[in-house]
């Protein structure tokens, strides 16, 4: 089977449980964060932008309790599944129900050289 077979099947699980959970309250949208400075002068001070990028096919979950070792990963930290069309990496910020969390760790699924999804682990800042 193709990688192109596999990001399809992903994005369609990754749906199916955004119908499922909605994208209400139970399951509010995933965002990354780009943020950019502007470049300030003692009269005009530099503006910080947030650029947000949705991350259509997002699950949000806790981090299951076997994976919690309490240095890298705490109790108190999310777990993303989300496919693989925009790729996250470790120290973005990541927005959900307007609260931001930092991106601990990205794995990502790439069996065929070619990235599947991406399993984040993140912190609430």
């Amino acid at each position: 089977m193709s990688a192109q077979k596999w990001q399809g099947i992903t994005k369609g699980l990754l749906a199916n449980f955004a119908g499922k959970f909605g994208n209400g309250a139970s399951n509010p949208k995933v965002y990354l964060v780009s943020r950019t400075k502007t470049v300030g002068n003692p009269i005009d001070p530099p503006v910080v932008v947030d650029s947000l990028l949705e991350l259509t096919n997002a699950a949000f979950t806790s981090v299951d309790n076997s994976l919690i070792d309490g240095d890298v990963i705490l109790s108190t930290d999310v777990f993303i599944v989300c496919d693989a069309d925009h790729p996250v990496a470790q120290g973005d910020t990541v927005r959900r129900d307007g609260s931001d969390y930092m991106v601990i760790q990205v794995d990502v699924a790439n069996p065929f050289g070619e990235a599947i999804n991406q399993k984040i682990v993140a912190r609430k800042r």
